[in-house]
């Protein structure tokens, strides 16, 4: 057991590190013009559309994408591209409802992203996950898991000593770990999803 908490203790410290300096590195040197027009001309009005719309006029959103995506293409992403074109592939199958809905978060992920990154001012935490797209509430889920299990860890190794806290917080990294492999879990299966429905043909 002393032995396993070393090594865990070693390793996960150097996980957090490298995906917070990911995350913090990731977009920093992103041109704010550029990220205003992807906001302002792609990503706000989408979002303007969907909700008006309650998500359930599947040809008025995908037209309303479709448009904005030819006049301002190099200004979105390849997934909000990649997304579009999945969902006018399959706009009079089965499937439309889930390629819509992958459509939806992703414009929800750039619209809140964009703004965040513009400095305009944004809802209490509480409201922002809510909000969050499954996948990425997936991924937030798998860091706060791994920051308890470390801090348990942490707290484990400094209260040895006392068996009544050892043990409460035996129950949290075990509590934890099943969480951490839930998001894991969850995170893969988003991205399994994406990767199979991105292959899926129309029916004709």
């Amino acid at each position: 057991m002393d032995r396993i908490y070393e090594i865990i203790k070693i390793i996960i410290p150097v996980v957090i590190t490298g995906f917070v300096t990911y995350w913090v590195t990731k977009y920093n040197r992103c041109p704010i013009d550029k990220i205003a027009i992807s906001y302002n001309r792609i990503y706000y009005p989408l979002l303007q559309v969907i909700k008006s719309s309650e998500g359930k006029n599947y040809k008025l959103i995908l037209e309303e994408t479709k448009k904005r995506l030819q006049k301002y293409n190099k200004y979105a992403s390849r997934t909000t591209i990649a997304a579009c074109k999945l969902l006018e592939d399959n706009i009079d199958s089965k499937n439309a409802k889930n390629c819509l809905r992958l459509l939806e978060d992703d414009i929800y992920k750039y619209n809140s992203k964009f703004r965040r990154m513009l400095g305009y001012p944004e809802p209490m935490f509480i409201f922002m996950y809510k909000y969050l797209s499954s996948y990425n509430k997936a991924l937030f889920t798998f860091y706060v898991s791994i920051s308890i299990c470390v801090l348990a860890i942490y707290a484990y190794g400094i209260l040895e000593a006392f068996p009544a806290f050892t043990k409460i917080l035996l129950y949290i990294i075990i509590i934890g770990f099943i969480i951490l492999c839930i998001s894991v879990y969850m995170i893969a299966y988003y991205n399994i999803k994406y990767t199979l429905q991105k292959l899926i043909k129309p029916k004709k």
